[in-house]
């Protein structure tokens, strides 16, 4: 809308961002609406903070204590209310045996599918085990895509949710890489076809 255009101050609203204030405190400094902070956003005025930066950003300037959250009488009584379980979040290890014989451990329902689908096509594939480097916050790590497909040389990443992590991993990967997403996973004939036109 014109009338966000018109907020001249939207470099003094990021830095104030980027020092940890909230959006809650930046509409009230500023007095901005949630619409305001929306558009700015979408238009590129100001980016926002993945959730585990903004926690530790939160964690940092004493606004909130997140040892709480690591104490066993905290998880337990998180579980009884269901909003904290073992192991929730984490794909489920599936042992699958290949076409050749040789079992693999897979990760949650959208590797098997993917899997199924290479050896219903006679594609060639592997676990992938090997680690390529990138650099996230100022750390070096590695990074492991899930599958190795041996005839095209290219890798394939399976993901649901897609994280600032994830593009980092992906931005800065040499070779080539194709990312399976639910749209994908419920298509993969389609997207098989894509993938051929895109490694040409």
């Amino acid at each position: 809308m014109r009338r966000y255009n018109e907020i001249g101050n939207w470099i003094s609203i990021q830095n104030s961002y980027d020092k940890g204030m909230s959006w809650k405190e930046i509409r009230k400094t500023y007095s901005l609406s949630n619409d305001a902070l929306s558009w700015g956003r979408k238009n590129g005025k100001i980016v926002f903070r993945s959730k585990s930066t903004a926690a530790k950003l939160a964690h940092q300037s004493g606004k909130y204590d997140y040892s709480v959250y690591k104490t066993e009488s905290f998880r337990k009584k998180q579980s009884r209310c269901g909003g904290y379980r073992k192991n929730a979040g984490r794909c489920k290890h599936i042992p699958y045996t290949k076409k050749d014989g040789t079992i693999v451990d897979l990760q949650g329902s959208w590797e098997l599918k993917l899997a199924q689908f290479f050896d219903y096509n006679n594609v060639k594939w592997e676990r992938n085990r090997i680690g390529f480097g990138y650099l996230f916050e100022g750390k070096h790590r590695m990074y492991f895509p899930d599958f190795k497909l041996l005839d095209f040389n290219s890798y394939v990443e399976v993901k649901g949710y897609q994280t600032e992590k994830d593009d980092a991993k992906w931005n800065q990967f040499m070779g080539k890489l194709f990312i399976v997403k639910r749209k994908e996973i419920n298509n993969l004939d389609v997207w098989w076809k894509q993938f051929f036109n895109m490694r040409w």
